[in-house]
């Protein structure tokens, strides 16, 4: 009876192989103890070909002097020598489509000695700050995002280039000029940009905000890539703010803060919309902010403040506790029961390195699973 059994098994896993479907595998809970650390905190993760660039408030890297920037080789887990300076915090890394710039936004007002007020062009090979790119703001650049030839910025300021562009502008990726035709603007702070995965038709915008343009998109928004206006089929209106993006051709998946008000009452949400109407495919809660989301298989990654049980809505309270991270299926928001690592604070950015099928994670954590890991994170396949 056992032969059969085990025949049986091995019969269905052939089938399985042979019709094109692949097992999945399991990332490990534990981080990579080769992963570099930080001396303070990490808050964008920016993968480009075989870098990691990060950004964030930190003086050290690996025991060696770096100033806000750094990246690291992604196929040994070493520090390279890619050494800006930033004389403030970094919050936002974006690269130019054909990878050779890296542009990064933050609360500085100078990189490698040089004046540039919020935002910053680098060389991604020598790191050095292109001068020849002028763009400048009035207040801190929170998230940066590359289509075509543009540069998309958001944030909290009010200017750029000294004219009114109220937290949100479109310059030339070559020579840093504002966009005549994009027009955009926002009521309260962008925390997050993301071009659509379909072409570029859309720049999605996440935040604070409750109007785009005079127009009323409640913290989540899709804008015309070629104008900034809002798209008028597209409304998914959450009822908390947007930290953070990923999307598939399908779906737009959020990580985001809660509110204590009626429908919106939890510490923290993420959710997942359709992206041709904006209707909502699944929403989970905790009792902490969902602060970054990357995508690997079929499986949606959050990292954030929460340290309680991950509920559905539709069954509020039933979740199992996560502290920092939690993993779900992307198609149900089903929570992933092996994925369960702890970080002892807040995980606030997370990428996917699809190619090493990796995931990166960044934040102010000391410690993870109880040991000694500061400020990044790498998790890989069992």
């Amino acid at each position: 009876m056992r032969r059969i059994v085990l025949l049986l098994i091995m019969i269905g896993l052939a089938l399985l192989l042979a019709s094109g479907v692949a097992l999945a595998a399991a990332l490990s809970s534990s981080p990579d103890p080769r992963t570099v650390q930080t001396d303070g905190a990490v808050r964008t993760i920016l993968r480009v070909g075989s870098k990691i660039y990060i950004g964030g408030s930190f003086t050290s890297v690996a025991g060696k002097p770096r100033s806000n920037l750094a990246a690291i080789n992604a196929n040994t887990g070493r520090l390279t020598g890619w050494a800006p300076k930033a004389n403030g915090q970094v919050r936002a890394l974006a690269a130019s489509p054909n990878g050779t710039r890296i542009y990064a936004g933050g609360a500085f007002t100078s990189v490698s000695g040089t004046a540039h007020r919020y935002v910053v062009a680098i060389s991604a090979s020598t790191g050095r700050v292109d001068r020849r790119w002028k763009t400048g703001t009035d207040s801190a650049v929170l998230s940066l995002a590359t289509s075509g030839s543009r540069v998309y910025l958001g944030g909290r300021f009010l200017k750029v280039n000294g004219r009114k562009q109220a937290r949100l502008a479109a310059v030339d990726g070559a020579t840093g000029k504002l966009s005549p035709r994009w027009a955009a603007t926002a009521d309260d702070v962008v925390q997050v940009l993301l071009p659509s995965t379909k072409n570029s038709r859309r720049i999605y915008a996440g935040g604070q905000f409750e109007r785009i343009s005079g127009q009323k998109r409640l913290h989540l928004a899709a804008l015309d890539p070629r104008t900034g206006t809002p798209r008028r089929d597209w409304r998914p209106n959450p009822c908390y703010p947007v930290f953070d993006l990923a999307a598939t051709t399908r779906s737009i998946y959020v990580a985001g803060a809660g509110l204590l008000e009626e429908g919106c009452n939890a510490g923290g949400f993420a959710q997942a919309f359709r992206s041709d109407n904006g209707a909502s495919r699944w929403r989970i809660s905790s009792n902490g902010d969902f602060q970054s989301v990357a995508l690997l298989g079929g499986k949606v990654y959050f990292g954030g403040h929460f340290k309680g049980g991950i509920s559905s809505v539709s069954s509020p309270g039933a979740g199992k506790r996560r502290a920092g991270f939690a993993a779900v299926e992307r198609a149900t928001g089903r929570l992933e029961a092996r994925w369960k690592p702890t970080a002892d604070t807040g995980v606030w950015a997370m990428t996917t390195d699809h190619k090493r099928k990796r995931v990166y994670a960044g934040g102010g954590f000391r410690k993870i699973n109880g040991q000694r890991k500061q400020g990044l994170a790498r998790f890989s396949e069992r």
